[in-house]
């Protein structure tokens, strides 16, 4: 048995600033394909999801301003909008299941910070390449209680994930450092 869907979502973000307000349109866009093997609890899932997010007006102002005591922030007015591409599938064998994905964007808006003798410390923000791999398995138990009146439910769940961050062609470490 095959079953499918697709999904989207539009929202409307509105911040407010002391004497302006910005409007920001956020969406998604989505489809899953699942196969049930013979009516049994065996399937196989599978997704795709895409999400996009933009720059605020914080981060694209190129006129920095002090923040605490020795923080420098400064706006990138070439940020690009954030395409988040998201795959994942899932493999349920009765109680135990396999699940893995990959979760990818071209233009992942970040905050750098930077520190050196003349400036301080800086934190701007870039477009980064940003690629996350995952996987795990799960396993899941039920169990009714006291005249199927308490469902007791144990869930075991081990994940792998790893992050991967690239600036301008070269690859930066969750210090904001590029190696």
């Amino acid at each position: 048995q095959l079953n499918g869907n697709l999904h989207g979502n539009a929202e409307l973000l509105r911040s407010e600033y002391s004497d302006n307000h910005e409007n920001q349109w956020l969406w998604s866009l989505g489809g899953n394909l699942r196969y049930r093997f013979n009516k049994s609890n065996y399937f196989i899932n599978c997704g795709y999801n895409i999400r996009t997010t933009y720059p605020n007006q914080g981060q694209l102002n190129p006129i920095g301003y002090q923040s605490g005591y020795d923080v420098w922030i400064v706006g990138n007015p070439n940020l690009k909008a954030n395409l988040l591409h998201m795959v994942k599938f899932d493999v349920y064998l009765g109680k135990f299941s396999i699940l893995g994905g990959i979760n990818y964007s071209g233009n992942h808006i970040s905050n750098l910070i930077t520190q050196d003798e003349t400036t301080g410390i800086v934190q701007s923000y870039h477009n980064l390449k940003y690629f996350n791999p995952y996987g795990g398995v799960k396993f899941l138990h039920n169990k009714t209680l006291f005249d199927n009146r308490i469902l007791f439910t144990l869930n075991c769940e081990l994940n792998c994930n790893f992050v991967h961050y690239r600036l301008k062609g070269k690859d930066v470490n969750s210090h904001n450092t590029t190696v």
